[in-house]
């Protein structure tokens, strides 16, 4: 799945009553116009949000109202479940197994630990080898 960035400010998008929290002078670490891979999605507060490596090259979740979808396919390896955290936190998960059966691993990337890091990283790798192949 590639995303296209067509916003970056919580302003351009609006206050949303589902998903992450966030102001207008909210600025994302993505780039308008620039396409992203998307290494996993959530539905996180009801939301929509997909994990991107942005701007800073940190794996990230970002509202997915800030993108266009411009290749829908989803990787053949990519794994769902539903997580049981509440209607505030995360209630479906998908993307690359580590991100889907360990729930904890979402957290640790966000908390930059080294091993969440490395599997994160892993992928950014598998997918770049993917888009060489096309």
């Amino acid at each position: 799945m590639i995303v296209r960035c067509i916003f970056n400010t919580g302003e351009q998008i609006g206050l949303l009553e589902h998903g992450l929290h966030f102001g207008d002078q909210t600025r994302f670490e993505v780039k308008v116009g620039t396409k992203y891979p998307v290494y996993g999605m959530s539905m996180f507060n009801r939301g929509l949000t997909a994990l991107i490596r942005g701007e800073t090259e940190r794996p990230n979740w970002y509202p997915i109202e800030l993108f266009e979808v411009v290749d829908g396919g989803l990787p053949a390896k990519w794994r769902f479940a539903t997580r049981d955290e509440g209607e505030s936190w995360t209630q479906a998960i998908w993307g690359y197994p580590e991100l889907v059966d360990d729930p904890g691993h979402a957290d640790a990337l966000i908390e930059r630990e080294v091993e969440a890091l490395t599997v994160f990283a892993a992928q950014v790798g598998a997918r770049h080898e993917e888009f060489r192949g096309e």
